[in-house]
C-alpha cells in the first residue's frame, strides 16, 4: 500500500498542484480584504478541499469512465429538482439550500457532461463527424442547458461554449466554430439596430455570394438559400428570444454594455456595478494602493466584490503588475493543463483534459471580460478567486480528477 502511495505521489504533476495552491491562497488573500467573514468561510471550504483531493486521488481512472454516465444522469436529477425546490436567488431558481450553505448544481454539470464527453470519445471506432456521435453529443450537452435555461441561469450556460475547443480537437469542423461566431454577432447586431436594416445588408452580400459562386447546379443553390432563410429567421426571432427568454436584470447586463458611461441611466442605475468596478481596477495603476487600502473596496462601493467582481480588487490594491502576474500564472495553468491532456495516451484523459482547461479558460476570459466592461455581468466566477465553496469545489475536483488521470497516464508503460 505504501508503495502504491509513493508511485502515485511520485507521477503527480507539482507545477499544476503549486499552481492551483498559488490561485487559491491569492484568492483567499482578496476576499479577506474585502470581507473578514467571508474569508473565515472561504478558508474553511478551502480545508476542506483538502479531503475532497484525497478522496479524487483515491479513485482510479477506470472507476471515473465506469461511473460518468451514473454521474451525468445523477446531475440531470439534480438539475429537475432545483426547479421545484431550489431557492431563488437574483431571479434564478439555480440553488439548493442546506441550512447555511448552499450548492449549485449547474457546478456539478462542468464535470458531468467532461466525464461523459470522454467515455464517449473514447471508444475506439467513434468518430465525431458520425452522425450517431454526434446526436449523442448534442444531447449530453442539450440536456443539462435546457434544463439550466428554465432556472434561468444564462450565465451558467455560457460556460458549454467551452466545450466547443475540446470538440474541435477531436475532429469537428473548425466551420462549426466560424458559424457559432456568426450567429453570436448577430444576435447582438439584432438588438442595437432594426433587424429589416440587417436582412437588408445581409441579402446584398447573400446576391452578390450567388453572383461570384461557381456553376455547383440547382441544389447547392438551393441549399444556400435555405441556410439564407435560416439566417435572417433568427434575425427576426433574436429580439423576441432576448426578451422573453430573459428576465429583465439579465437584459439589462447586455444592454449596459452598449450605453454611454457618462448616461445618468448608466452611472445610478444599470451600469452601477460596471462604472465602480472600473473605475477600481483603474485606480490602482501601475502597483496599486497596497493591502487592504483601496478606498472603494473598503468602501464597498461595488456589490458582490467578494464574488463576481473579486478582480477589481486584485486591480486596486495590487495595479497593474499585480493583476498582471496573476493573470500570467492563469495562462502557465491553463497552458499547462492543455499541455498534459496532449501528452495523453488514453482518449478518456485527453478529452477530459481538453474540457477542464477550456472550462477553466472560458471562466478567466468572461470574468475578467466582465470587471473590465467588454462583457456582460453573467454571473461567471474567477477560478479559486470568486467567494463560494460549491464553484471552489467544482474547480478543484475538476482540476484533480485530471490530475489524477494524468498520474496514471504517466505510470502506464504503454
Amino acid at each position: 500500500m505504501s508503495t502504491r502511495k509513493k508511485t502515485l505521489l511520485g507521477h503527480l504533476d507539482w507545477w499544476i498542484i503549486v499552481m492551483y495552491l498559488t490561485l487559491a491562497i491569492f484568492g483567499w488573500i482578496n476576499i479577506y480584504s474585502v470581507s473578514e467573514e467571508k474569508a473565515e468561510k472561504q478558508f474553511f471550504w478551502i480545508l476542506m478541499s483538502s479531503f475532497l483531493i484525497f478522496l479524487l486521488l483515491l479513485l482510479r481512472p477506470v472507476d471515473y469512465k465506469n461511473g460518468s454516465y451514473v454521474f451525468y444522469f445523477l446531475t440531470l436529477l439534480l438539475l429537475i429538482g432545483v426547479l421545484f425546490l431550489g431557492k431563488t436567488i437574483n431571479g434564478s431558481k439555480s440553488w439548493y439550500s442546506l441550512g447555511p450553505v448552499g450548492f449549485q448544481p449547474a457546478e456539478l454539470s462542468k464535470i458531468s457532461i467532461s466525464l461523459a464527453l470522454g467515455n464517449i470519445l473514447s471508444v475506439s471506432d467513434t468518430r465525431i463527424k458520425d452522425q450517431k456521435t454526434f446526436l449523442m453529443i448534442v444531447g449530453i450537452l442539450g440536456l443539462p442547458i435546457a434544463l439550466i435555461l428554465l432556472q434561468p441561469d444564462p450565465g451558467s450556460i455560457l460556460v458549454f461554449f467551452s466545450f466547443i475547443l475540446m470538440l474541435y480537437r477531436e475532429g469537428m469542423s473548425w466551420r462549426v466554430l466560424l458559424s457559432i461566431a456568426f450567429f453570436i454577432f448577430l444576435f447582438l447586431l439584432a438588438l442595437n439596430f432594426s433587424s429589416w436594416i440587417i436582412i437588408g445588408s445581409l441579402l446584398l452580400i447573400f446576391l452578390l455570394y450567388l453572383y461570384l459562386l461557381p456553376k455547383k447546379g440547382l441544389r447547392y443553390w438551393m441549399e444556400s438559400t435555405l441556410a439564407f432563410i435560416a439566417v435572417c429567421v433568427f434575425v427576426l426571432l433574436s429580439p423576441l428570444i432576448f426578451q422573453k427568454f430573459l428576465k429583465q436584470h439579465h437584459r439589462d447586463r447586455i444592454e449596459i454594455l452598449f450605453k454611454n458611461e457618462f448616461d445618468k441611466e448608466y452611472r445610478l442605475d444599470r451600469g452601477y456595478n460596471l462604472l465602480y468596478s472600473k473605475t477600481a481596477i483603474g485606480s490602482g495603476e501601475l502597483l496599486g494602493k497596497g493591502f487592504r487600502k483601496g478606498s472603494i473596496t473598503r468602501g464597498k462601493f461595488v456589490p458582490e466584490q467578494h464574488t463576481d467582481y473579486i478582480f477589481c480588487t486584485v486591480g486596486e490594491e495590487w495595479g497593474f503588475v499585480g493583476s498582471t502576474v496573476i493573470l500570467i500564472v492563469y495562462l502557465l495553468f491553463i497552458g499547462r493543463i492543455y499541455l498534459l491532456a496532449e501528452r495523453q495516451k488514453e482518449a478518456f484523459s485527453r478529452v477530459f483534459g481538453y474540457c477542464v482547461g477550456s472550462i477553466f479558460l472560458l471562466h478567466v476570459i468572461i470574468n475578467l471580460g466582465m470587471v473590465m466592461g467588454i462583457m456582460p455581468t453573467v454571473g461567471i466566477p474567477l477560478p479559486f478567486f470568486s467567494y463560494g465553496g460549491s464553484s471552489l469545489w467544482c474547480f478543484t475536483a475538476l482540476l484533480f480528477i485530471f490530475v489524477r488521470l494524468n498520474a496514471s497516464d504517466r505510470s502506464s508503460l504503454i
